[in-house]
Parts: structure tokens; sequence; C-alpha cells
């Protein structure tokens, strides 16, 4: 996982638990004290990504498709789908988006087509 992939409300494993990046400090990164980065209470360098899973996508309100398990649908009706069978992303009916396999890719992905955060349910 790369520093740069992170942003803050971004959920991550740090120190052996989840965590939600949610303050910023530089040093934390490693950076000196005139740049700044996204971080939490931990040094980004013990950061792991959250494997993304059914679990997951349910508590971030998706809905399972009736008829192919392994689809599910972006709430707020926006056109985001996702394969959880092959970690394959469908905007507006296109498949051409490559794959996330990571809650915080999900997250990323999700602020950038709706300008909102992904919420807990």
């Amino acid at each position: 996982m790369k520093a740069k992939e992170l942003r803050l409300g971004n959920y991550i494993i740090a120190n052996g638990s989840i965590e939600k990046i949610n303050y910023i400090t530089p040093a934390t990164l490693g950076y000196g004290e005139k740049e700044f980065a996204p971080i939490c209470t931990s040094d980004y360098k013990y950061f792991e990504p959250i494997p993304l899973t059914e679990e997951w996508l349910l508590k971030f309100g998706f809905k399972n498709d009736e008829f192919i398990s392994y689809r599910w649908y972006a709430p707020n009706d926006i056109s985001l789908v996702y394969d959880l069978d092959d970690n394959c992303v469908c905007i507006s009916d296109s498949w051409e988006f490559g794959k996330i396999k990571y809650v915080h890719e999900l997250q990323n992905l999700y602020f950038a087509l709706t300008k909102q955060e992904l919420k807990l349910k």
C-alpha cells in the first residue's frame, strides 16, 4: 500500500486493527514538517489494505443482484456496479475500469464519482 493512495476517511488495518484515517500528520508518513499527507494514528509503513468482501459491501450499503450473486450495486442509484467474483468495476455500463481489491480503493472511486463519502450502515 502506498501513502499516496490514501485519503482522509479511508479504512485500513493499522497495528492489527481496523482504523479510519482521521487526521494529518506529515511526520508519520516520513515527510518533513513542511510537507503534508493524509494519515491516521500509525506510521503508514505499517498499514495494510482491507480486502473488499461481501461484508464490507453490505456495510457500505451495496445491494446484491438477485440473479447474479457476485454482482453488487452501489447505494444512491449511481451507475457503479462491483463484481466480487473478479474484482471488476462497471461505471455507466462499461467494464473498462480495472480491478478494485481493497476497501480504500472503493472508497476513493466512490468519492471521485460522487464527491460523497461511502458511509458505513
